[in-house]
C-alpha cells in the first residue's frame, strides 16, 4: 500500500511546491511509482513538471473524468493529478457535504493506492476544508520551513493542528525540512539550533539558498533535469535518501 505524504504548512513562500514536485521527481528517479497530487488553484506543482491538463483533481473526485484521463504521467514513474482553478469549486463542495466532510478526498482517492509506492500532496497555505481533508487522507505530514521567526512560530501552530486531527485519523508529523538556508543570515544557526532542540531526529539535512531551485520550474524540469550539479540537487537527493530510508519491510514469518 501506498504512503501518503503530505507537503504541508499554513504559511505560504516555504518550499512546498519545490519539495512536494522534487521529492516525487526524486523517488520516481530511484524506482518508486509516484503519484503527485496538486491542491493548489495555481496548479503550480504540475507547471513545474511541464504538466498541461484541463482535467485533474477536481474531475476526478466528481467522477466527471476516470483515472486514465484525470491522471497525466509526467515522468517514468511519476503521475500527476493536476489542481487548478477548480480546486476552488473542490472546498466549497467539501464544505457543504453532508457527512463525513473531512474525508471526501480520502473516499475519492483510496481507490487509486493500490496502484503507487507514494502519494505525495502539495498542500496549498491556508486552513480550510480541503486542508483538513488532506490532513485526514495523509499518513505523513513533511513541513518545509524557511529559518525565520514567524515561519517557525508557523509551523509550531500547524503542528499542534495535525497532531489534535492525528488522534482521529492517525496523520504523523514524519518530516520537518529547513529551506532555504543561508548561513550569512545572523538568525539561521539559532533559529536551526531550535528547530534540533524542539524536533530532533525528525529534522531533516536543510536545503540549501539555491537559485536553480528556483529556476528550474521555468523550464517545466525539477532539479535533478535541470542542474544535476547543483547545491539544490545534492540538498533533495539527501531527503529521498532519507524517505526511502524510512520505508516499512515486512519481517519473515518465523520458521
Amino acid at each position: 500500500m501506498a504512503r501518503i505524504i503530505a507537503i504541508a504548512l499554513s504559511k505560504g513562500g516555504v518550499g512546498k511546491t519545490t519539495t512536494a514536485v522534487n521529492l516525487a521527481a526524486g523517488l520516481a528517479k530511484a524506482g518508486r511509482r509516484v503519484l503527485l497530487v496538486d491542491t493548489d488553484t495555481q496548479n503550480q506543482a504540475a507547471r513545474a513538471l511541464g504538466v498541461k491538463s484541463d482535467v485533474g483533481l477536481f474531475e476526478y473526485v466528481n467522477a466527471s473524468a476516470d483515472a486514465g484521463t484525470a491522471l497525466v504521467q509526467a515522468r517514468d514513474e511519476l503521475y500527476v493529478l493536476a489542481g487548478g482553478e477548480a480546486i476552488g469549486r473542490l472546498k466549497r463542495q467539501f464544505a457543504q457535504a453532508e457527512y463525513e466532510v473531512e474525508k471526501q478526498l480520502a473516499n475519492a482517492l483510496s481507490p487509486l493506492l493500490p496502484y503507487f509506492e507514494y502519494v505525495i500532496i502539495d498542500n496549498s497555505p491556508g486552513w480550510d476544508t480541503l486542508a483538513v481533508n488532506v490532513l485526514f487522507f495523509a499518513q505523513e505530514v513533511l513541513c518545509p520551513v524557511t529559518l525565520e521567526t514567524l515561519a517557525v512560530q508557523g509551523l509550531i501552530d500547524y503542528v499542534g493542528r495535525v497532531e489534535r486531527i492525528g488522534r482521529s485519523s492517525g496523520v504523523k508529523l514524519a518530516y520537518v525540512l529547513p529551506t532555504m538556508l543561508d548561513r550569512r543570515l545572523a538568525q539561521t544557526p539559532e533559529i536551526h539550533n531550535q528547530l534540533k532542540q524542539r524536533f530532533g531526529r525528525i529534522l531533516c539535512d536543510p536545503i540549501r539558498a539555491n537559485v536553480r531551485l528556483s529556476e528550474a520550474p521555468a523550464f517545466g524540469e525539477t532539479i535533478f533535469e535541470y542542474s544535476a550539479e547543483s547545491r539544490g540537487a545534492q540538498d533533495y537527493a539527501k531527503l529521498v535518501q532519507r524517505v526511502i530510508a524510512d520505508e516499512q519491510t515486512e519481517e519473515p514469518p518465523p520458521d
